[in-house]
């Protein structure tokens, strides 16, 4: 379904509070099913980096346990290594980086998921609806195919006495304001705020912050997701 396009999802945590250090310095032990895993995807780069040359008793880089079947790295080493055949895929258009994709895998059933709200166009979902558009007991997968954001109000759309959301850029939140004033000489524009604790907004029209309609909740809401499926209907057409 993917097209043979590998897509790999990051989230960066490096820097969370709470983390643990990470030292690129410290030696790292491969079980055998990494072995198998790394001999299958790199080939010659692996046997460049883990098998010992002719004559040699050990490897170029790895410390190999041959008794114990396990092979030693430094983290630096193996960072390297799995770069290299990234960066061999990424040439040949064979991946796709997701960057703080919102993605979470699941070890008990080996899947990845992530909430609605990260969704991005192109994701793949699964959903008990037939390619016809009907409830099925069955999974189908459907793409993302576009993604429809609110859109902030102009200044001809404002009415004084009306309530709206207006995006504060240094809390990164929407809150509630009412338009209580409007001066044509000056354009500036008066707003109350609806809560306590907030202060009146005044601006010109030319340097307005971003104005919603109430009801929106964060800034550049998504505010509809169309998806269509990834299999032809009954008539032949996609929902």
């Amino acid at each position: 379904t993917t097209g043979g396009i590998v897509k790999l999802y990051e989230a960066r945590d490096a820097f969370a509070k709470g983390g643990s250090t990470f030292e690129r310095a410290q030696i790292v032990r491969l079980d055998p099913r990494w072995i198998a895993i790394l001999r299958y995807h790199l080939g010659t780069g692996f046997e460049d980096v883990y098998i010992p040359a002719t004559g040699e008793t050990d490897a170029q880089l790895g410390n190999t346990l041959p008794t114990q079947g396990f092979v030693e790295i430094t983290i630096k080493d193996l960072e390297n290594m799995l770069h290299v055949e990234l960066s061999k895929m990424w040439s040949k258009g064979l991946l796709q980086n997701h960057t703080q994709s919102g993605a979470r895998y699941d070890p008990k059933s080996n899947s990845l998921t992530k909430k609605g709200s990260a969704l991005k166009v192109d994701d793949l979902i699964r959903r008990r609806v037939n390619p016809d558009g009907f409830t099925s007991t069955e999974y189908y997968t459907w793409r993302v195919a576009e993604m429809k954001y609110s859109q902030s109000l102009n200044v001809e759309d404002l009415k004084i006495g009306t309530e709206y959301g207006i995006y504060i850029r240094e809390e990164n939140a929407v809150k509630n304001y009412k338009l209580v004033g409007m001066n044509i000489d000056t354009e500036t524009y008066t707003f109350k705020p609806t809560e306590e604790g907030q202060e009146d907004l005044k601006a010109i029209g030319a340097n307005l912050p971003s104005i919603y309609p109430k009801g929106t909740r964060k800034h550049a809401e998504v505010g509809k997701i169309v998806v269509e499926s990834v299999r032809k209907g009954a008539k032949d057409g996609y929902v």
